[in-house]
């Protein structure tokens, strides 16, 4: 099912809201959730996204789920901002890019494990290309897979998550999550999707002794508890 939704989602458009239309995305996450409620779902289920017109965070218990998922994924550039009401939405991770807080706060939960796969280096560059550059040369560049500056898209990405680096680095001490996997998947940038096998199996590889190793622990605490 991956494989098919991450296979050509990217329909690039001229440039003036966003760099992609998000038509076929929009599509692939209807023919998955569909005529769904987000509080329709087993298992209880939330995804944050930002709104632009109040500069501050919404946090989507409820509501059309394709809607919802779709603005939770707004990259800012990349994607164009889902109207909500008189607002415009983009991704939460603008201002929070593991909202584990989020699930802290609710007083059901016991127990909250954060995934993060965000990278801890962003792109840098192979030569000083000086303060200004034209995207003609930026192009004749790639096409001869010469690289020594990032594409538009992978400096949004990267500015987004930089925005809630400083959350995340206190979040992983300050007793908001029980276990914090930072996982690494070098080789595989935030956008490509297509990546699927190596990204599932470094993720079960780095997870699983850090998840036994942390159960282990847990035990042992509560016995001596």
């Amino acid at each position: 099912m991956c494989r098919k939704q991450f296979s050509r989602l990217f329909d690039y458009t001229v440039p003036v809201v966003a760099l992609l239309k998000a038509k076929r995305i929009t599509a692939n996450l209807g023919e998955v959730f569909g005529g769904l409620d987000a509080d329709d779902l087993w298992i209880p289920f939330y995804c944050v996204s930002t709104n632009l017109t109040r500069s501050r965070l919404e946090v989507h218990r409820s509501g059309d789920l394709v809607t919802v998922i779709r603005a939770s994924i707004a990259i800012p550039g990349v994607l164009p901002p889902v109207p909500y009401g008189e607002d415009l939405l983009v991704d939460g991770g603008l201002l929070d890019n593991v909202p584990a807080d989020v699930m802290r706060s609710d007083p059901s939960i016991s127990t909250v494990i954060a995934v993060d796969v965000a990278p801890p280096v962003g792109p840098g560059t192979s030569e000083d290309y000086g303060t200004y550059l034209s995207g003609w040369q930026a192009l004749h560049r790639f096409a001869r897979r010469r690289r020594p500056y990032p594409g538009v898209a992978s400096v949004l990405v990267r500015s987004m998550i930089t925005g809630s680096e400083g959350r995340r680095a206190v979040m992983q001490h300050d007793g908001t999550v029980d276990l914090y996997l930072a996982i690494e998947i070098p080789g595989v940038s935030m956008l490509e999707f297509d990546k699927i096998r190596p990204t599932f199996e470094v993720g079960y590889a780095e997870s699983r002794p850090r998840i036994e190793q942390w159960l282990q622990t847990r035990s042992l605490g509560q016995a001596a508890g």
